[in-house]
């Protein structure tokens, strides 16, 4: 298992690899498509196919290594901070 915790929220991979994610939901960083807050931790339905083996969270992102080394990445994504692409203010 692997936790973490940003400013606004908090992230876990369980033992068999699901990423709960919980808090302030601003700016979509907790994974859910939405801004909605969380009180407790909620499954990452759209990682339901990956297994997680790390997860970092910032102040509005949070980033997730799988098993096999890929990167997912969720929240704010302005100044490119997701790596998504180059656009500014992406979301």
């Amino acid at each position: 298992m692997v936790v973490a915790a940003g400013a606004w929220h908090a992230a876990v991979v369980g033992r068999d690899g699901r990423v709960c994610t919980w808090g302030w939901g601003r700016y979509g960083c907790l994974g859910h498509g939405n801004e909605e807050c969380e009180a407790a931790p909620k499954v990452v339905e759209a990682l339901n196919n990956v297994k997680a083996v790390h997860v970092a969270t910032g102040d509005y992102t949070t980033f997730v290594v799988s098993e096999e080394g890929d990167v997912y990445s969720f929240g704010c994504g302005e100044s490119a901070s997701l790596g998504h692409n180059a656009v500014i203010d992406e979301q």
